[in-house]
């Protein structure tokens, strides 16, 4: 696998922090359509901690951190047994 440049590898993290920085100062500045992007910007965050946390999100054959390792020990049989 080819290294990734810093650029690469905080962009998103940098984009995420300058939109919740967005969320907290329009939700100071005002009412009505402030308050609209302020939801926004620092739901963006939570969305992503959520979609990026949740368990179900596994691919298939790897062991996830929930299942002790079941899953990757499954799969050794299953390709062990394979001729």
């Amino acid at each position: 696998m080819a290294p990734r440049s810093l650029g690469r590898i905080f962009a998103l993290p940098a984009a995420v922090g300058a939109a919740s920085v967005v969320g907290l100062v329009s939700a100071l500045v005002g009412d009505g359509p402030w308050d609209l992007l302020s939801w926004l910007a620092l739901g963006l965050a939570v969305v992503l901690a959520a979609w990026h946390g949740l368990p179900w999100r596994t691919r298939p054959g790897v062991a996830s951190q929930t299942d002790g390792g079941a899953t990757a020990a499954a799969s050794r049989r299953v390709d062990s047994g394979r001729s």
